[in-house]
């Protein structure tokens, strides 16, 4: 047990329970309080070893430390206490952090591909998505000051290094942010908005968001594009599986594509903005998929996204790079 956790659970008083839990890396120790009706959540604990662990859980500290004014609002965990000692694979670090009650949130990718209303997990979730970019607007020190023309060659530099077989399926990817993005400004994200890290109160619906390692700057469709990127489609073949998803979501006439187009417009981005952050989205999709950002993978993972990413652009090579907010493609 790390030190911290030992301090906070002696401070918690006699009666208190732990709960530890696998986490990439380390571990996750749960601390509950029990009582009458059945055990209260307190807090939680991520305790991590080796540099890059300990790099993604630091800037998981120091976004919550700077979305702090935020979190009661969007129900967002707050720092109670951290570590960091060692270097390089010796080095530890532990994050303790307030306990966001609830259960992740499931959505049927079913129900959010057809022409019937969108499922109410993804309305939820985009009105959640809404308060935090119009609270974060309000805040001039969340304000990224990075036009997404910047952002992306950013990103262009960086991943053009990649090695292989990361590079070669970057390359057309990258390819696609030569066009200019224009002026649009970009605004913090949390950059892994997956069902997974949205945790659903069982009362009227409320959403908390937790795991904000990837907190930075992105632009206005990133985080409602990783939630639609994520959502499980069950056909055969993983690697056909996903595709075909991203397909019906993104490229068929629906209700998903009319909610993406819709954010679009309300982001005031035009056609060739709106592009640009896609083809932008799913450069950095891919890079943190085959572990190139503060995320490790393991080989079986690499190997798992290079199948998809083959797969993906393939289809997207074949269909000349199509845009999901001017035309539709066929089956």
């Amino acid at each position: 047990m790390h030190e911290l956790v030992r301090e906070w659970s002696a401070a918690g008083g006699a009666g208190a329970i732990l709960a530890r839990l696998p986490l990439d890396q380390g571990g996750l120790t749960a601390a509950f309080a029990p009582g009458r009706g059945g055990s209260r959540l307190l807090w939680l604990a991520k305790t991590v070893r080796g540099e890059a662990a300990c790099a993604r859980l630091r800037a998981e500290r120091l976004a919550l430390e700077r979305l702090a004014p935020l979190a009661e609002s969007l129900r967002l965990p707050r720092v109670l206490a951290g570590s960091e000692s060692g270097q390089g694979e010796a080095a530890e670090a532990c994050l303790l952090q307030t306990a966001i009650e609830g259960k992740p949130m499931r959505v049927d990718w079913h129900a959010a591909a057809g022409r019937a209303p969108l499922p109410r997990e993804m309305i939820a979730a985009g009105a959640w998505l809404r308060r935090f970019q119009r609270l974060c607007r309000k805040r001039s020190e969340l304000k990224p000051g990075l036009s997404l023309a910047e952002l992306g060659r950013q990103v262009q530099s960086r991943l053009a290094a990649a090695p292989e077989p990361a590079g070669a399926l970057l390359a057309p990817l990258l390819a696609q942010l030569e066009d200019a993005a224009g002026e649009a400004e970009c605004i913090p994200i949390h950059g892994d908005f997956w069902a997974g890290n949205l945790i659903r109160s069982g009362r009227r619906d409320e959403i908390g968001v937790v795991d904000w390692s990837g907190f930075g700057p992105g632009s206005a469709l990133d985080d409602l594009l990783t939630f639609m990127a994520s959502l499980p489609c069950r056909t055969s073949g993983e690697a056909g599986s996903r595709l075909h998803g991203w397909r019906q979501l993104w490229f068929q006439p629906g209700r998903a594509q009319q909610y993406l187009r819709a954010w679009a417009a309300e982001a005031e981005y035009g056609p060739a903005q709106a592009r640009f952050a896609f083809y932008l989205f799913l450069a950095r999709r891919l890079g943190w998929e085959m572990g190139l950002d503060l995320q490790a993978r393991n080989r079986a993972e690499r190997a798992a996204a290079h199948a998809h990413w083959t797969a993906a652009l393939a289809w997207l090579r074949q269909n000349r790079f199509p845009d999901p907010f001017t035309n539709s493609v066929p089956a």
